[in-house]
C-alpha cells in the first residue's frame, strides 16, 4: 500500500511511477481518495479531486529538478510526502509567530517504513546553512529536555533513544527506528495512567 500526502499546489507524487500534476484550487478540508489499488491520496479536497481527475494524464513534474531530487532521496518507505513549507503554512492554522520562526524552511520531506516496527525520517531543507545550524540547535535542545523529563520512564527512554538528529549543509534530518514491541509498551503505560471504572 502506498500513501501519498499532497500539500500545496505542485503535484501529487508517488514512488515508482512518473508523478502526476494536480492544480491547486485553494479551499479547506482534508480528503482521502483510493486513487487505484494500492495507492491512497491524502490532502486538501480540491487537490485530491484534481489528482483523481488527472489520474490518466496531466502535466508531469518530472522536469522540476528540485522536487524530483527530493523524491529520489526518499530511498525507503511505504508512506512519504514532499512539500514546500510555505504551501503547508498557508493551508494550516499555524500560529503566526511559529510561521515566522520557521520561514527559513524551504522544503520538507517525511517518510515512514511500516513493517516489523516503524522507522522513518523527517527532513527540512533550509534557506541556508546558518538556518539549518539554528534548527539543529533547537531540536537538539528539545531532545535533551525530553530525555531529562523521561528519566524514570523506560518506555519513553526507548522512544527518545531511537531519535537521531543529523543532516549536513542546509539539510536537517530527524530519523527514528522503533521496534514493534514499543507500541505494546507505550499502550500499557497509557493504560496505567487512565483511571479504571469501578
Amino acid at each position: 500500500m502506498r500513501v501519498v500526502v499532497a500539500l500545496g499546489g505542485n503535484a501529487l507524487l508517488r514512488r515508482g511511477e512518473a508523478p502526476e500534476s494536480a492544480a491547486h484550487a485553494g479551499g479547506l478540508g482534508l480528503s482521502l481518495a483510493f486513487i487505484e489499488p494500492g495507492l491512497i491520496g491524502v490532502g486538501n479536497t480540491p487537490l485530491i479531486r484534481a489528482a483523481v481527475d488527472l489520474k490518466s494524464g496531466g502535466t508531469s513534474v518530472t522536469s522540476k529538478e528540485e522536487i524530483m531530487k527530493l523524491v529520489r532521496s526518499l530511498d525507503e518507505g511505504n508512506a512519504w510526502a514532499v512539500g514546500r513549507f510555505d504551501a503547508l503554512a498557508s493551508q494550516t492554522k499555524l500560529p503566526i509567530g511559529l510561521v515566522a520562526q520557521l520561514a527559513p524552511i524551504r522544503w520538507f520531506t517525511a517518510s515512514a517504513l511500516v513493517g516489523n516496527g516503524l522507522s522513518g525520517a523527517l527532513r527540512a531543507e533550509m534557506r541556508d546553512e546558518a538556518s539549518a545550524d539554528n534548527l539543529r540547535d533547537v531540536v537538539r535542545g528539545f531532545l535533551a529536555l525530553a530525555r531529562v523529563q523521561a528519566g524514570s520512564k523506560p518506555e519513553l527512554q526507548t522512544l527518545l533513544q531511537s531519535l537521531d538528529l543529523g543532516g549536513t549543509g542546509a539539510s536537517v534530518t530527524l530519523s527514528f527506528r522503533l521496534p514493534a514491541d514499543i507500541f505494546d509498551v507505550l499502550g500499557a503505560a497509557a493504560r496505567q495512567g487512565i483511571p479504571q471504572p469501578r
